[in-house]
């Protein structure tokens, strides 16, 4: 796996790892990473509302705690559905008063979860540093029309 700051501080909890080996050859969630400095409890709550009320496109999520100010939300949803909700969560009051930032990246079931959530977790890191003090969100779905691809996170050092 390639290096990330953030990735190698974390401590990998027992149910995100069982969570890991559970996944079947069929599952490809959509790891949402949801990052708030000021307000995470508020930010989590507004996330985990919008799952909880969203329309056919998302049918459940597991929240993951992973640092105080850094929560993963592993959904089954529709690519469509996984979009709509980063885009609307940074829209929210929330993520207006209190600057969050949102990366939505889809695993492929071929793949490797957890090299999958090394990207989300690098795709993080690259949107806070480029975005440091505005709420923003950014996408990586291999279902996208305009896809980004792979190759930035495989060359990454």
């Amino acid at each position: 796996m390639l290096s990330s700051k953030l990735f190698d501080s974390l401590t990998i909890s027992t149910h995100l790892n069982n969570f890991f080996e559970r996944l079947g050859d069929y599952d490809d969630p959509h790891f949402v990473l949801l990052s708030c400095e000021d307000d995470i409890d508020t930010a989590t709550d507004t996330l985990s509302e919008m799952i909880n009320n969203s329309d056919d496109d998302i049918y459940g999520g597991t929240l993951f705690p992973l640092t105080p100010t850094l929560k993963l939300f592993a959904l089954s949803a529709e690519a469509e559905g996984a979009q709509a909700l980063a885009r609307e969560a940074i829209a929210s009051s929330p993520a207006q008063s209190a600057t969050t930032h949102i990366v939505v990246f889809h695993h492929n079931c071929l793949g490797d979860a957890r090299e999958t959530f090394k990207w989300a977790i690098q795709l993080m890191e690259q949107l806070i540093a480029i975005s440091p003090n505005e709420s923003a969100y950014r996408i990586n779905d291999f279902e996208l029309d305009d896809w980004p691809g792979l190759e930035q996170f495989m060359t990454q050092d």
